[in-house]
């Protein structure tokens, strides 16, 4: 793995269920963050990390399944200030897989949240997704018609 210098602030989150058991919700988060420790925070499970080393396993996914322009375009589209989130669903994650959703509605539990925060976020962003070309569509301002 490739690594870079940047500080990277790493929370992530699911909501606890009713129907759910915490150890079943803690197991599909240390699915995808390995070295992690869930705890549980009022009606919600997660973790938070300063080691950019706990994205290995989404970092190495990116790559290996071919969805850097779709991790991109989310990391992108999500982007506020110094903050951008990735959703994974939270089904996939307690099968051992990473499956990005475009919103918490396709996750029918409710997805994984994976918030980022850097003072060089775009560094990160880019670590994480490279950029394949620099036309990157999502980006550019829809055309308006008259």
């Amino acid at each position: 793995m490739e690594s870079i210098d940047a500080e990277v602030q790493i929370d992530v989150s699911a909501n606890l269920n009713i129907s759910e058991s915490f150890e079943k919700v803690s197991l599909a988060i240390k699915n995808i963050f390995v070295r992690s420790s869930p705890v549980r925070q009022k009606e919600n499970v997660g973790f938070k990390s300063n080691s950019i080393g706990d994205l290995l396993r989404i970092h190495e996914y990116i790559r290996s399944k071919q969805t850097i322009s779709v991790a991109r375009r989310r990391l992108l589209t999500n982007l506020k200030g110094d903050e951008t989130f990735l959703l994974l669903n939270r089904q996939a994650a307690f099968a051992g897989s990473i499956v990005i959703c475009d919103s918490d509605a396709e996750s029918p539990l409710g997805a994984i949240r994976l918030t980022l925060r850097s003072p060089d976020i775009s560094k990160v962003i880019d670590w994480l997704a490279p950029r394949l070309d620099k036309s990157e569509p999502w980006l550019r301002p829809k055309p308006v018609f008259d």
